[in-house]
């Protein structure tokens, strides 16, 4: 995460230097995890900010926050389950412009995040918690559309697949006993809806 943040700061303070265009974007989707290690697969909602740099028609660099997935739900045990995760990423979007208004676009980066998961239920009788902290990071993969609506404000609509591993603790509380024990390698895949404006 840190060569992220490095890298961000870079790109804002040296892009005075180049030609191109900067921009922002706000994000907003529908999201669905799956988790191997656990065996579950939950959907819920995400968001995101960006910064980018249009170098040409053809080539962009954007860094930012994304919240890529907040969701409550009835877990397996017959409990409540709250779970969250946001982070930073860094990507390249390739462009190919259709015409003056439409472009597609593909998005290749790579993402460093904080995930949180809390679970409370019965289990056998017996009143339960748990928790789990996970630091998951990965590449992250995308097809969309952009459309220009004027010269401040395009539309994007787009699908993007988080490819992700992580390492992580979780703690489980039975009869006011806990247990901690580490969880390593999990893979989550996330894959996400997006609909955003930017503006230049």
């Amino acid at each position: 995460m840190k060569i992220i943040f490095v890298i961000a700061l870079l790109f804002t303070y040296l892009q005075p230097a180049f030609a191109g265009q900067m921009y922002g974007s706000f994000l907003i989707g529908s999201s669905r995890t799956v988790d191997s290690g656990n065996g579950i697969t939950e959907s819920g909602m995400s968001n995101g900010l960006m910064i980018g740099y249009d170098v040409n028609h053809y080539l962009a660099i954007e860094t930012g926050y994304n919240g890529l997935y907040n969701s409550a739900a009835l877990s397996g045990a017959g409990g409540l389950a709250n779970i969250s995760m946001s982070g930073v990423e860094l990507a390249m979007l390739g462009m190919w412009p259709c015409n003056d208004q439409f472009s597609v676009f593909f998005r290749l980066g790579y993402g460093a995040y904080a995930s949180n998961s809390s679970w409370s239920g019965v289990i056998s009788g017996a009143p339960y918690t748990a928790t789990n902290t996970d630091s998951p990071s990965g590449f992250i993969y995308g097809l969309g559309v952009k459309y220009t609506i004027n010269k401040n404000f395009d539309a994007k609509f787009g699908y993007n697949i988080y490819n992700l591993t992580g390492e992580g603790s979780n703690t489980i509380t039975v009869n006011n006993v806990p247990t901690v024990y580490t969880v390593n390698g999990d893979a989550l895949i996330y894959s996400i809806y997006i609909a955003g404006v930017t503006y230049f």
